[in-house]
Formats: C-alpha cells, sequence, structure tokens
C-alpha cells in the first residue's frame, strides 16, 4: 500500500506539471498572439505583418529546433529539458515585457514560439507515454485540458492586468508564473516510475521485476535505429496524418474570427464562438482519451481525423441563420483542440512503445511540425486570391480525409511492452 501511495505521489505532480506546461505551451505559440499584435501595433507602432512574420519564422525554425530538443531529451530526460526551456520560456517572457526596441522584442518572443512548439508542445507526452502504459489515454485527455484553457482564459487574464495596470506587468507576471512551474518541475518530477524503484501505471511488482523492466528502458541496444525508423511505413504515415492535422488545425483556428465574421457575425458573436469552442475542447479533450483507452488509438485516431474534415465543411456553410451548422462546427473545431495534443502522442505510443518514443519523436516530430508550420499560410494566401476561405476549407476536408486512412493503414507494432504491462495490470486487477 506504501507503493501505492508513493506513485500517487509522483503521479499527482507529474499531472499537475504537465497540466501547467500544455497551458503554457498553447498561451505562447497562439493565444498569446492575439494579446501582443494589439500591444506591438497601437503602443510600439509595429505593422501586424512584422511579428505575424516572426512567429512564421519561427515556426519553421522550430521544426529543425525539435530534432535537437528530441535529441537532448533522449540523452538526459525528456522532464530535464522542459524544465531548462521552461526556465528560457520565463526569462523571455519578461524581456519582451520591457522590450521597446525591436531586436530584442523579436528575440525573446522567437525564443518563446521555438521553445513552445518544438518542445512545451510535444515533451509532455513523451514524459507521460513512461509513467502511464495502460491509462495514458484518460491521463493524456486529463493534462491537455490545459491547452484549451488556455485558449479561452490566458488573453483575457493578459487583458484584464494590462488594463489594471500595464502590458510589462502583464506578460512580466507571466513570466514569473512560467519560472514558477520550472522550478517546481525541478524539485518535483521524476523522468521515469523505474528511476524511484516503481512500475508504469502502480502496478505492483517485485523489485527484481522493476530492475529488469529499468533495465530494458535503459538499454539501448533494443531501441529501433534511425534508419529502421525512416524505414517503416507506419513512421510516415504518422508523419503525413498529424502533418496534416496540424497544417488544418492552424489554418482553422488562427482566421476562425474572420471567417465568422465574413459572413456576418459581429466581432463579440465571432469571439464569443472561439471562446465556446475552446471551452468545450475540455470535455471533448478527457473524452477522446477515455475513448482511445476503451476503443484502442488507432480506431480512435481514425475518427478523430476525419473531424477535422467535418469541421472544415461545416466552415463553408456556417452562416447566421444556419445555428444547426454553427453549433456542429464549433464542436468540430473544439474535437480539433481538445483531441490533437493527447492522441498524437498516445499514436506514436502505440505503435512504437515507450522505449522508442524519444527516438521515433527526435527523427520524424520534426517532418510533422514543418508541415504543419503552412497551415497558416494556406488559409491566409487563398482568402487573398479568391476571396474567401472556402478553398482552403476544400483542401482541408481532402487532407482530413487523406488522414484517415493513412491512419487505418498503420497496423503495425514494433514494441510488445505495452501488451505486457496490460496484462499484468488486469492480473493484478482480477487476483
Amino acid at each position: 500500500m506504501k507503493k501505492q501511495r508513493s506513485f500517487m505521489s509522483y503521479a499527482i505532480a507529474l499531472w499537475v506539471f504537465t497540466f501547467l506546461v500544455y497551458y503554457i505551451a498553447a498561451a505562447l505559440v497562439n493565444d498569446g498572439i492575439n494579446f501582443i499584435l494589439p500591444y506591438t501595433e497601437n503602443v510600439l507602432g509595429w505593422s501586424r505583418g512584422s511579428i505575424t512574420t516572426i512567429v512564421s519564422i519561427s515556426n519553421i525554425v522550430a521544426a529543425a529546433v525539435t530534432f535537437f530538443i528530441f535529441a537532448l531529451a533522449g540523452r538526459i530526460g525528456a522532464a530535464k529539458v522542459l524544465i531548462v526551456i521552461l526556465f528560457i520560456a520565463g526569462i523571455s517572457a519578461v524581456v519582451l515585457s520591457r522590450s521597446t526596441e525591436f531586436g530584442p522584442f523579436a528575440f525573446a518572443l522567437a525564443l518563446m514560439t521555438v521553445g513552445s512548439l518544438g518542445g512545451l508542445m510535444v515533451l509532455p507526452g513523451v514524459l507521460l507515454a513512461k509513467w502511464f502504459v495502460k491509462n495514458k489515454g484518460k491521463v493524456l485527455g486529463i493534462v491537455t485540458i490545459g491547452a484549451p484553457l488556455s485558449t479561452a482564459s490566458f488573453v483575457l487574464i493578459m487583458n484584464t492586468l494590462n488594463y489594471a495596470y500595464s502590458f510589462e506587468v502583464a506578460y512580466t507576471s507571466a513570466g514569473i508564473f512560467i519560472i514558477i512551474i520550472a522550478v517546481f518541475g525541478l524539485f518535483a518530477i521524476v523522468e521515469k516510475p523505474e528511476d524511484v524503484g516503481l512500475s508504469p501505471d502502480g502496478i505492483k511488482l517485485s523489485p527484481d521485476q522493476v530492475k529488469e523492466m529499468k533495465a530494458n528502458m535503459e538499454d539501448k541496444a533494443g531501441m529501433i535505429p534511425t534508419k529502421e525508423i525512416l524505414k517503416k511505413k507506419e513512421s510516415w504515415m504518422y508523419v503525413v496524418a498529424f502533418g496534416f492535422c496540424i497544417f488544418i488545425m492552424g489554418g482553422i483556428m488562427s482566421q476562425l474570427v474572420l471567417r465568422l465574421m465574413d459572413v456576418g457575425f459581429d466581432l463579440m458573436r465571432a469571439v464569443g464562438f472561439l471562446s465556446i469552442s475552446a471551452l468545450l475542447a475540455i470535455p471533448v479533450s478527457f473524452a477522446w482519451g477515455f475513448a482511445d483507452d476503451r476503443f484502442g488509438t488507432r480506431r480512435v485516431c481514425i475518427v478523430f481525423t476525419l473531424t477535422f474534415s467535418i469541421a472544415a465543411l461545416c466552415l463553408i456553410f456556417v452562416a447566421q441563420d444556419r445555428t444547426a451548422i454553427t453549433i456542429i462546427g464549433m464542436i468540430g473545431i473544439a474535437s480539433l483542440a481538445g483531441g490533437l495534443p493527447n492522441l498524437e502522442p498516445s499514436f506514436v505510443a502505440s505503435i512504437f512503445g515507450r522505449k522508442n518514443m524519444s527516438n521515433v519523436m527526435r527523427v520524424l516530430k520534426p517532418f510533422v511540425v514543418l508541415i504543419g508550420a503552412f497551415g497558416v499560410a494556406c488559409a491566409g494566401l487563398t482568402y487573398d486570391r479568391f476571396g474567401t476561405y472556402v478553398p482552403a476549407y476544400i483542401i482541408f476536408i481532402v487532407m482530413g480525409i487523406v488522414a484517415s486512412i493513412l491512419i487505418a493503414l498503420a497496423k503495425g507494432k514494433y514494441d510488445d511492452e505495452a501488451e505486457k504491462i496490460k496484462m499484468l495490470a488486469e492480473a493484478q486487477k482480477n487476483s
């Protein structure tokens, strides 16, 4: 009983930490830009294009940096890398809050964007996959709620602090909060359960079994070589499918308010729908996680990727007098925001296992990020060319269908540890 309580104490600390990391990652990658742009344009006199260009370039740089982040995580552990990135992001936020010159401001913004997209958005899933196998879907479904909660609250909190005090106070507060999370992680987070004599999911094993599991995790000889990862068809099915998902997500979410205004909604109603979709994503995130554990990761991901097409289809026909379509569209968008952060790492772990996950993500995640980096530009350029977002949404529909087909075809499994752990858990449950 003592060991089980010890596992729960580590698990709760990990849940809180990764929840907050997802919250900060979403705030720095997407949501914070909605707060920064009015300040840089109205107070500092910089054009929107100058700031969005920094973000766009940073997204592409993040694709390359992701490779090195995962390589480092493979050497020293995902937890330590997360903590370092959090310290850098927190200091960068403080620097940004006090910068009135474009150079330092741009550098700080770029550091936060690259660190968040290349590390904070992806490493928590790697860390959680080491602690949870049987229950990874539910756990990821809970902690990734931090991302949509950020969309629903971060800009509101920042604007409140800005109006009450100043932009400097608001973003300095954000930076200090990020540093506090890093300090918490430094003292409370452990890389994997075997490091403290425990096993995944808190399964009760003998000390010899735990030692054997730890030795297996640390045995580099049993890891899939990079060359073999690149040869496996499931690797590229993952890259294209989830690259398309991130591409669609960026294209839809970045310009959702503008699309709603184009079809007659005023600004307040359009922003209201964005907030509603963010709030809906909170229970949807848990629902995807529960379904993951109940029905299997691949089956759930087949349905999940199709919701991208459904959301895009609804946005083609959305209008003020089409309430049902608008509501279905918002639920679809909530599905995207609630499912992507937890189902992507779960899908990788289900195929390659927790031992190979860091190495697989190191090799493949940069390609995923690179594909996804062009989603925002696709929506913007098609609007500039045709005067409507409909052509972009048609592209998104096709991409969602292709992603679903690729997931359905990705049937290979290259690690049997998950099945062994699930069998041990069932045996313990029935004993």
